[in-house]
């Protein structure tokens, strides 16, 4: 992709820096992150809520590894455009906490998991 702009002397273009791999991985990470986060988000909600399912371990493990992968995608996102973007902005602040949340969040899993009779 380029990006042209019309001047005084005539047509000037660029190559748009959007179009970037960098920013095309960053931004599939991100979604990778955010969709594996919903979907853990309502297996832990199945997990506690449902009859049925509470104590099921396998939802609650397919549950961890959903956060898990969107605790690794985000914070790789993250990674990818901090090292290559230059102007970090409050967008950039919220992913960074949405991704230190779901670390939090795997780790208290993981805890809960570990304990014998937890599940």
């Amino acid at each position: 992709w380029r990006a042209c702009f019309l001047t005084v002397p005539g047509f000037h273009c660029r190559q748009d820096p959007y179009s970037a791999g960098w920013f095309g991985a960053t931004q599939a990470l991100e979604t990778i992150g955010l969709v594996a986060g919903f979907i853990g988000l309502i297996l832990i909600v199945l997990y506690i809520f449902i009859n049925k399912l509470a104590g099921n371990r396998t939802l609650f493990i397919t549950s961890l590894v959903a956060v898990g992968i969107a605790a690794g995608s985000t914070l790789l996102g993250v990674v990818i455009y901090g090292v290559h973007g230059s102007a970090l902005s409050w967008s950039f602040a919220l992913a960074v906490i949405g991704g230190l949340l779901y670390l939090v969040t795997m780790a208290l899993m993981l805890v809960h998991v570990s304990k014998p009779n937890a599940i």
